[in-house]
């Protein structure tokens, strides 16, 4: 496993398909705070143009306890529930995912939105199981 992942514009939509879904508060907590991180870590170095374009939040640490709490979390969540909460149409989908209609209907023709959504869920839980199997700590932004 690589010490970085990069899940580009991939991660965006799901919190808003946990909110969708009607998870409990445990989980959209989790991947709130596996994309935005934990307030008040001490990474202020961090924040220059070199890491951080100021078009989201600044980056943020999460501590290996917290790792390992997002992690299990994470586990826990019933994906087909989160894929379920695709909406039906383009449309609704851009406004759920933030996206330009267009790059919905593009997703698609293309590689699906499920296997899109399911494949950046996989990815960020496999992501957390070794970070919290290895005991790390996280820096975390979304660039």
């Amino acid at each position: 496993m690589e010490d970085c992942l990069d899940l580009n514009w991939d991660a965006w939509p799901l919190p808003a398909l946990f909110r969708r879904a009607g998870l409990e508060s445990a989980s959209v907590i989790a991947i709130d705070r596996a994309l935005d991180g934990d307030p008040g870590g001490d990474i202020a170095f961090l924040d220059h143009d070199g890491v951080y374009d100021g078009m989201t939040e600044p980056p943020d640490l999460l501590a290996p306890g917290a790792v390992a709490e997002i992690a299990a979390a994470l586990d826990a969540v019933d994906a087909d529930r989160v894929l379920a909460a695709i909406p039906p149409t383009a449309e609704e989908t851009a406004t759920v995912f933030r996206f330009r209609v267009e790059d919905i209907v593009a997703l698609m023709a293309g590689i699906g939105l499920v296997p899109y959504v399911a494949g950046a869920l996989d990815r960020l839980r496999a992501f957390y199981a070794e970070a919290a199997r290895r005991d790390l700590a996280m820096v975390v932004w979304i660039d």
